[in-house]
């Protein structure tokens, strides 16, 4: 076996533990640091997010390289951005972002359909997706909001210090918050979309919220009634 093999193959019985844990740690580590550490932390825990999400779907060589082509031009613009700051990159960043992002979503929801015993790594996979999703929503409410301004209605992000703060009120913050809000339907009214766009993604990813509650939940019930009566 290769060495990169060996690097991105951990063991089975915690790749999704590892992956959950990196996603924990990207939405929440930036709520806790000083206003001046927010934009480094984005493309460094991206990155430990991408490393994470590639030695879960390493298993297998064609979905690894597929991974990898769509993770490193988003880690690259990210560092980019973090460098020299235009615009461009940010936006295409973003969208290798969300493809990635939504290969990873598939490649995890296909281990869960397929799996037949309802396991902690089976759990830490689902909890995964359901993070990933509220991600990816924010990514593309991203790009929405860069391509149209007022995209969204937000909160003046010069009166917020830290995670929520930015020059024109919208930043990552604001829509990570926004789109967990609207992922889990709560719906609290202070971040609001204004624009056809921001609307159609905003219902759905509510709708998509419900229902892969309703279907997962539902099925790993199931296999779990399933072990139980064997």
């Amino acid at each position: 076996m290769h060495l990169l093999d060996r690097l991105l193959q951990p063991s089975v019985t915690i790749r999704f533990s590892f992956l959950f844990v990196a996603l924990i740690l990207m939405l929440a580590v930036p709520v806790f640091l000083p206003p001046g550490l927010v934009s480094i932390s984005w493309p460094t825990l991206f990155t430990l997010l991408a490393l994470a999400a590639l030695a879960t779907v390493a298993q297998e060589r064609r979905t690894l390289m597929i991974g990898i082509a769509l993770a490193a031009p988003s880690i690259l613009l990210s560092w980019i951005q973090l460098i020299i700051g235009p615009a461009e990159p940010l936006i295409a960043g973003r969208i290798f972002g969300v493809l990635f992002l939504l290969y990873l979503a598939g490649t995890l929801l296909r281990h869960i359909l397929r799996t037949t015993q309802v396991t902690t790594e089976a759990l830490f996979a689902v909890a995964s997706v359901y993070l990933l999703f509220a991600l990816i929503w924010a990514m593309a409410y991203g790009i929405t909001e860069t391509l149209d301004p007022q995209a969204f209605s937000v909160p003046r992000g010069g009166e917020e210090p830290g995670w929520m703060s930015g020059e024109t009120g919208k930043s990552d913050g604001h829509l990570t918050y926004f789109s967990f809000v609207t992922l889990t339907t709560l719906g609290y009214g202070d971040i609001a979309p204004a624009s056809d766009l921001a609307r159609l993604l905003a219902m759905m990813e509510a709708t998509l919220g419900q229902l892969f509650l309703v279907i997962i939940v539902a099925r790993l019930v199931g296999i779990h009634a399933t072990q139980q009566r064997s």
